[in-house]
């Protein structure tokens, strides 16, 4: 029988100051990451990494790119043979693309 995953109950509060500026940008950069303002500081204090969310422009680029590398990938399987010059362009064009590719992949 797999392990339940232990609850953690958080019962306590930490107060700290900040400047009306300091306050915005906290909860500015929580409200882009999706995150609550709690959870955030948790984050950040605990040094996990913290990443934007993906607005639907982008994450309708990444898909778009990864279209781009797949189809490359098959062009470039159909030149192997006939035209291995060819077939190095596509290569070079389908690397630089998944190179694009990784970097969504925080």
């Amino acid at each position: 029988m797999p392990k339940k995953k232990q609850e953690v109950t958080r019962s306590e509060f930490i107060k700290f100051r900040v400047t009306p500026f300091e306050k915005k940008i906290i909860e500015s950069i929580a409200e882009e990451t999706g995150l609550s303002t709690s959870n955030y500081v948790r984050r950040a204090a605990s040094e996990k990494n913290i990443y934007a969310r993906f607005t639907d422009e982008e994450l309708s680029a990444y898909k778009t790119l990864i279209k781009f590398n797949n189809d490359l990938a098959r062009i470039g399987n159909m030149f192997h043979e006939r035209n291995p010059d060819l077939e190095t362009e596509v290569r070079k064009t389908q690397k630089l693309i998944y190179e694009h590719i990784k970097k969504f992949k925080r």
